[in-house]
């Protein structure tokens, strides 16, 4: 299991390739897992209801730790 930061969700999310590259290399080998803080600091910072949705889009494919 690897915990996520909210960094590389946000630097992933921004189009960056070195935070999409260290994702995927995880993806492949482990189960990732975001907190309940980082999920409320990417909840919180979205722009409108559109951004709101694509944020609980993408956090649907990690499963949440205490």
């Amino acid at each position: 299991m690897v915990l996520v930061d909210s960094n590389i969700l946000i630097r992933f999310s921004r189009g960056d390739d070195v935070a999409a590259k260290w994702l995927e290399g995880f993806e492949e080998s482990t189960e990732l897992r975001v907190s309940n803080i980082t999920r409320m600091e990417l909840l919180i910072g979205s722009r409108d209801k559109a951004h709101l949705k694509k944020i609980r889009q993408f956090l649907s494919r990690y499963l949440t730790t205490t």
